[in-house]
C-alpha cells in the first residue's frame, strides 16, 4: 500500500504557507503515521515562514521542518524535495500558492494502487487543465466514465511520484542538467523558456519515453498564482483557478491504460488505432487544432486550424465542445482541416516569435469563449475598441 510523504515547498511567503497548511489539515486522511515534510528555501522571510511551519499541528504522523541555509531555487529544491520517494517510497509535492481538495491523499494512494506499476505512468497529477496555457484558449478533456485521463502536460502545481517514478527521471536529469537543445519540437516551444524550472526537464523526459501523467478530470490541486518567484506580473493569473472538488467519492473509477484517453504536451487530443477518423485509423493521425506544432513526426495525416499547402482530406466544423468532438462525429464546416501529408516529409510548419502560426479564425474565437462571453464583452466593451482589437488580432 502506498502511503505518501507530504513535501509543502516554501521560500518566501509565509501567509501562502500557512493556507496551503491548513487545507492539508482540513484534509480527510483514512491512515495515519503519514509523514509531512515543510521544506523551507533560504529568503528573507524564511524564519517568518518557519515560525508558521512550527505553530502547524500535524494530527497523522511526523511532522519535518526543513530549512535551508542558502539559496536553492525552485529547480533544485524541487529535486531534493522529489529526492524523499527514496525514503518514503513516494511523495507528493505542493508548492505554496496551492490548496488541496479534501480526498486528495486518498485519490493518490488509489491512483498509485491502480497506475505505479505501469512503466508508460511517470506519475499522479493532483492538478487539472482548464486552461491551454500555451495560447490561453479554455482547456477541457473529452468526458468519460472514468475519474481520470493521460496527460502529457508537464504539471508543476501538484503532482505525486513513486521511487521508482523519480528514480527514472533522476538518473535522465543528472544525464541531461544544463544540455537541454533550446527547442524541442516535441513539446511546446515556450516550455523551452522555463530556464530556471524543474518542469522544463519533466518535459523533455516526457517526451523523449512518451510518458504520461494520470490526471483527474476534476482538479485536486488549484493554484492561487500568488506573486512570487515565477510571477513577476503583479497581478494574479486568474486562468490557472481551477474547480476543486468537494468531498469524498464512495470510490474511484480508475481504468485501465489502454481505456483511458490521452492528451499531449499541446493540449491536443491522442487518437488511438481503435479511433477511426474519415476511415482512417487514429493512429496516423495528428491533432493540431491549436496550431501550435511544427512536426506530426512520422504520422501521415494532421487536422489542424491552419490552411497548409497539402492535399485536403475533408474539413470539419466547430459546434461540439470539446473540439476533438467535431472530428470524431465528421461535423461538417470549414474550421478544422486535414491534410494528407508526404511520408518522407513531415514537417508542418516554422515556429515564428510573432505567433503568426497560432493566429485564430474570428469563428475560432467565438467558439472557444461562447456566445455568453462574447455577448458580456460586447454589452461592456466600447464598441470601437473592439474593432480595434479584432484589427490588432488578425491583421
Amino acid at each position: 500500500m502506498y502511503k505518501p510523504a507530504i513535501v509543502a515547498v516554501g521560500y518566501n511567503r509565509p501567509n501562502c504557507m500557512k493556507r496551503l497548511l491548513e487545507s492539508i489539515g482540513k484534509a480527510t486522511f483514512e491512515i495515519n503515521d503519514i509523514p509531512l515534510i515543510i521544506s523551507i528555501d533560504e529568503s528573507d522571510k524564511s524564519n517568518e515562514v518557519q515560525k508558521v511551519a512550527e505553530m502547524f499541528e500535524w494530527k497523522y504522523g511526523s511532522k519535518e521542518i526543513r530549512r535551508f541555509p542558502e539559496r536553492q531555487g525552485l529547480k533544485k529544491h524541487i529535486i531534493q524535495c522529489g529526492d524523499y520517494s527514496e525514503k518514503y517510497g513516494s511523495v507528493i509535492i505542493l508548492e505554496d500558492d496551492l490548496i488541496v481538495a479534501e480526498d486528495f491523499y486518498t485519490y493518490t494512494c488509489t491512483a498509485h494502487q491502480q497506475y505505479s506499476y505501469d512503466e508508460r505512468i511517470c506519475g499522479i497529477s493532483l492538478y487539472s487543465y482548464g486552461t491551454n496555457v500555451f495560447n490561453h484558449i479554455p482547456f477541457s478533456p473529452m468526458p468519460t466514465a472514468s475519474d481520470v485521463y493521460l496527460s502529457d502536460m508537464v504539471v508543476t502545481w501538484g503532482q505525486s511520484w513513486t521511487d521508482n517514478q523519480w528514480k527514472s527521471f533522476k538518473t535522465w536529469y543528472l544525464d541531461h542538467e544544463d544540455k537541454l537543445p533550446d527547442i524541442n519540437p516535441k513539446i511546446p516551444k515556450d516550455i523551452s523558456t522555463w530556464k530556471r524550472s524543474w518542469g522544463r526537464y519533466f518535459a523533455n523526459y516526457m517526451a523523449e519515453y512518451s510518458k504520461s501523467y494520470v490526471s483527474p478530470y476534476v482538479a485536486r490541486t488549484t493554484c492561487f498564482a500568488d506573486i512570487g518567484e515565477h510571477n513577476q506580473s503583479k497581478s494574479i493569473y486568474t486562468f490557472v483557478q481551477v474547480p476543486l472538488m468537494h468531498g469524498q467519492p464512495e470510490q474511484y473509477e480508475f481504468p485501465i491504460y489502454e481505456k483511458l484517453i490521452r492528451y499531449d504536451s499541446f493540449f491536443e487530443r491522442v487518437f488511438s488505432k481503435n479511433d477511426m477518423i474519415c476511415g482512417i485509423s487514429g493512429d496516423k493521425i495528428c491533432m493540431d487544432t491549436n496550431n501550435m506544432k511544427t512536426d506530426t513526426f512520422g504520422k501521415e495525416f494532421v487536422i489542424t486550424g491552419s490552411k497548409l499547402p497539402f492535399e485536403k482530406i475533408t474539413s470539419f466544423g466547430l459546434n461540439l465542445r470539446p473540439i476533438s468532438l467535431n472530428v470524431i462525429e465528421n461535423v461538417k464546416g470549414d474550421q478544422l482541416h486535414m491534410y494528407r501529408l508526404d511520408k518522407k516529409n513531415t514537417f508542418i510548419r516554422k515556429w515564428s516569435k510573432k505567433r503568426k502560426e497560432m493566429k485564430f479564425s474570428l469563428r475560432r474565437l467565438q467558439y472557444e469563449y461562447k456566445d455568453a462571453s462574447w455577448r458580456f464583452l460586447l454589452y461592456y466593451a466600447p464598441r470601437d475598441f473592439l474593432v480595434r482589437l479584432r484589427d490588432k488580432i488578425f491583421k
